[in-house]
């Protein structure tokens, strides 16, 4: 993609952005709670990459700490990719790679940068779900779901760390 190309779709996005929020009076709402503007543009600085879309990597070290926050990050994404159900959240070039970390009441998690908007929409609407630890493809029973009956959601690549 050339650098044209990447600004034209920096704008498209922020233009997608403002144009849901004034569709929505400049407050949205995520997870039960009004977002005001000034708290959507920190989501958007802290978290996304303007030129890509792409979620920013968030290491190990300085992690997500709550489950609102991460639904947030995930929020402002899917915004931010809302007519590409096939964008992953990290560049391709990572592969399965630990793309965003948490740390949630002393337990590491982490999402994959190659999860896909389709999955990022399912556990997203799934959010008031408890999380459910399953096996992964390889056996491992290290792979999170929301979904009610238990089972894998696809393109969404979330593990807890063993």
């Amino acid at each position: 993609m050339n650098k044209y190309n990447r600004l034209a779709s920096f704008y498209t996005r922020h233009i997608l952005v403002y144009d849901y929020l004034q569709n929505h009076y400049i407050r949205t709402q995520i997870i039960g709670q009004n977002l005001k503007q000034m708290d959507l543009n920190r989501l958007i600085d802290d978290y996304i990459d303007k030129v890509t879309g792409h979620i920013k990597k968030v290491s190990r070290s300085r992690p997500i700490k709550s489950k609102e926050e991460f639904f947030n990050i995930l929020k402002v994404w899917r915004m931010y990719n809302q007519n590409s159900l096939d964008a992953s959240i990290g560049s391709e070039g990572f592969g399965q790679s630990p793309h965003i970390w948490l740390s949630l009441s002393g337990k590491e998690y982490y999402l994959n940068s190659d999860t896909k908007g389709y999955g990022v929409n399912e556990f997203y609407q799934n959010r008031d779900n408890d999380w459910k630890l399953i096996s992964n493809a390889k056996g491992v029973k290290n792979k999170i779901t929301n979904s009610l009956d238990g089972t894998e959601i696809k393109g969404f690549y979330f593990y807890k760390s063993i």
